[in-house]
């Protein structure tokens, strides 16, 4: 926590809190196709991970192309009081335009194996563990300058692996929920579910 914040202090001159804004994420294969339309910032030049200011529908807002689909998309800060506006201008915007819950936005990030913190992963687990060793390029694995290197290193190089794991599970029946135990052929709890929808 403490490198997070010398290093957002650094980089960034520190992190604004924004308590009277709100996010939507308009996500999908066709998301950004549709959201050009009310935009005259050029959408082809965000990339993901980046964010522009830009009047949407003609309110202010940031926009990210960013999502936890597994699709093309942004998120868009919105002043709180013009969230229930712009929502309407973009069901208006397109025939194909929908609203959808966290249960619809799970169900695409566990077909695409994203992990959600919170669910999946927590500041307790490392990336070995989460399966997210590919986050951590090789030129940083080799300099191990970054935080809980040794510990997060000497997982990656031992053998066999040992430890939690995170794993995907494809059922047959009924989806398994969240907190359900995994147990093996004679019984025993060997792990639990941390998010589950139908397969």
């Amino acid at each position: 926590k403490q490198w997070y914040q010398r290093r957002v202090a650094i980089t960034a001159g520190g992190v604004e809190v924004l308590n009277d804004h709100s996010l939507i994420a308009f996500q999908g294969p066709k998301a950004v196709p549709i959201l050009q339309k009310g935009i005259r910032h050029s959408l082809s030049q965000l990339y993901f991970n980046h964010t522009t200011l830009a009047d949407v529908h003609g309110i202010p807002c940031r926009v990210t192309r960013c999502g936890y689909t597994g699709e093309d998309g942004v998120e868009i800060s919105v002043p709180d009081n013009k969230v229930v506006e712009l929502v309407e201008k973009l069901l208006d915007s397109d025939g194909k335009v929908q609203l959808a819950g966290l249960a619809a936005r799970d169900s695409l990030r566990l077909e695409a194996g994203l992990c959600l913190y919170g669910n999946d992963i927590s500041e307790n687990t490392t990336p070995v563990e989460a399966a997210l060793m590919w986050t951590i390029g090789k030129r940083r694995r080799a300099a191990k300058d970054f935080p809980g290197a040794e510990t997060i290193m000497k997982q990656f190089s031992a053998k066999p692996k040992q430890g939690q794991r995170r794993i995907g599970l494809i059922i047959e029946k009924a989806p398994a929920r969240p907190h359900y135990p995994i147990l093996n052929m004679d019984g025993d709890v060997i792990g639990e579910v941390t998010s589950g929808c139908p397969s």
